[in-house]
């Protein structure tokens, strides 16, 4: 046996994986498997101008049972607009004392000691989605929350926004899923150069973005999670583009 072979031999340094007591997010539910992997944990955005459908995509993905109906232990809603929007009030009918018209830090930090305090084999998944963000600040709790959103068992951490950029690097960096729906020349062109080196680079990226959203109430839904990644007009299968294309 050479020097190197004893080497390796005395000292193996294969990395090895952590062992788990617990495997993933508690499910309560199937989903459907185009949908983002809340069994992981998804940090998911919505990006569209007003009046283009958000609120009614908001809606089916947590009301409709084809979606996200009944696969969580409790949603969380918080909208600047949650009095005033026609939308909350289908959400404060759903999720009563769960939605909240203001960006209350206080309360995000209780609701996620809840889950910490919880045991971990008892802890139900939970959706929490942040929408209309308005005076956010950028290392405001409710960003900080995609890095570590996993951890408290929060199986969908959704952000609603007019623009990608209301929502800071931290937050962009930890996307997995998007669906982008009416937006300007310009903002496209930011998404693009963001989000596009897997999808083909920004030409591509723009190509099918026109093809998915022809008018308004579309969406281009982007899985960045899986691989390979997908883009799909709305949710129609098959994909438009795969990243192996």
């Amino acid at each position: 046996m050479s020097d190197q072979e004893d080497f390796e031999k005395q000292y193996d340094l294969t990395v090895l994986p952590v062992k788990k007591t617990i495997s993933g997010i508690k499910q309560l539910r199937p989903v459907s498997p185009i949908l983002p992997d809340i069994s992981t944990g998804a940090c998911c955005a919505i990006v569209s101008t007003p009046k283009s459908g958000k609120g009614n995509l908001i809606m089916n993905l947590l009301l409709n049972s084809n979606f996200y109906r009944d696969a969580f232990q409790d949603v969380y809603v918080f909208s600047s607009t949650a009095k005033s929007d026609q939308t909350c009030k289908r959400l404060h009918d759903a999720f009563p004392g769960c939605v909240y018209d203001h960006f209350d830090e206080r309360k995000l930090q209780q609701i996620i000691d809840f889950q910490d305090n919880t045991p971990e084999e008892e802890r139900g998944p939970i959706a929490i989605i942040i929408d209309d963000m308005v005076g956010i600040k950028p290392n405001s709790l409710f960003m900080k929350l995609s890095c570590s959103y996993r951890h408290h068992s929060i199986a969908l951490l959704l952000y609603s926004c007019q623009r990608l950029k209301q929502v800071p690097p931290v937050v962009r960096s930890n996307i997995t899923n998007m669906w982008l729906g009416v937006v300007s020349p310009t903002e496209l062109g930011r998404i693009a150069e963001e989000f596009s080196e897997d999808f083909g680079g920004e030409e591509n990226f723009a190509r099918h973005y026109r093809t998915a959203v022809p008018e308004r109430y579309n969406f281009m839904y982007i899985d960045r999670d899986r691989h390979p990644r997908k883009l799909y007009k709305n949710f129609q299968q098959p994909p438009m583009y795969t990243s192996d294309d």
